[in-house]
């Protein structure tokens, strides 16, 4: 029988290797379990339940520029989330956050952008006491509707939230109407996995991302944009992303201008 050896190891900076003989040969077999993503690292992007080395990368205080920002008040979370009505004729765009810090606007002001630059809405959206925002902008007629490529444009509209002379935050999203069906199968158990953009069935031919680099940093926008690019000229409507996988900010300002997304 194998021998495993059991290793208790503590704190967010370490990580464990087990090795152990499952063929009885003496080969033995490398099995690892990893605590901190940003710490034990594949020496090249594969998956981590193959048996490649690892490279321990250890902490070594900072490693990226230091500024120190001061604020009066600011946003501090901007959330937005979409519904498309079934029809694709209507959009409610439900935008929420916080403000922090001390400042005698009790009032944010939102803007939409729609795709082609043009300011479509404005509005005034009242600060509560403890600093929380919430409103729902409502877009009718003509909309610009996202597409995975291969299915169509993807245009984007952009949201602006303004604290007037102190701060500002702009996001882009897609309109689109998604939709996941899991229909219960005919002849055997289990249910479908399906994607539907605009209600139309998407084939979601694609990539599973892995890291890039083990050193995220070095992972520039313009080679995560590369990246992506191949994946496009290859007509690839899909990006997974495996769920434990580390991958900075930068992905998803380059991910969402063609493709769907999938954890």
């Amino acid at each position: 029988m194998a021998t495993i050896p059991t290793y208790t190891l503590e704190g967010p900076n370490v990580y464990l290797c087990v090795k152990h003989n499952t063929t009885g040969d003496g080969t033995g077999v490398h099995q690892y379990v990893i605590r901190a993503h940003h710490n034990a690292l594949y020496s090249f992007p594969v998956y981590g339940h193959t048996d490649f080395p690892l490279i321990q990368v250890n902490t070594s205080g900072p490693w990226k520029n230091i500024w120190l920002e001061t604020y009066t008040a600011r946003i501090n979370e901007l959330i937005i989330r979409q519904e498309v009505s079934e029809d694709l004729s209507m959009a409610s765009i439900y935008v929420n956050g916080k403000v922090e810090g001390t400042s005698a606007e009790s009032k944010l002001l939102l803007e939409l952008i729609d795709p082609e630059n043009q300011k479509i809405i404005e509005a005034e959206v009242i600060i509560s006491n403890e600093g929380t925002f919430a409103t729902t902008l409502t877009l009718t007629g003509d909309l610009h509707l996202w597409y995975p490529f291969t299915y169509g444009s993807s245009p984007l509209y952009t949201v602006r939230a303004i604290l007037p002379a102190h701060d500002e935050k702009t996001q882009k999203l897609g309109l689109r109407r998604l939709r996941l069906l899991q229909h219960t199968l005919k002849t055997e158990p289990g249910t479908s996995f399906l994607f539907e953009v605009n209600n139309i069935r998407v084939f979601s031919g694609g990539s599973c991302w892995i890291p890039g680099d083990y050193m995220l940093p070095r992972f520039t926008h313009e080679r995560y944009e590369e990246w992506l690019l191949l994946a496009k000229a290859g007509n690839q409507a899909m990006v997974c992303v495996f769920r434990l996988n580390k991958f900075t900010s930068l992905f998803h300002t380059s991910w969402k201008n063609w493709f769907l997304h999938y954890y």
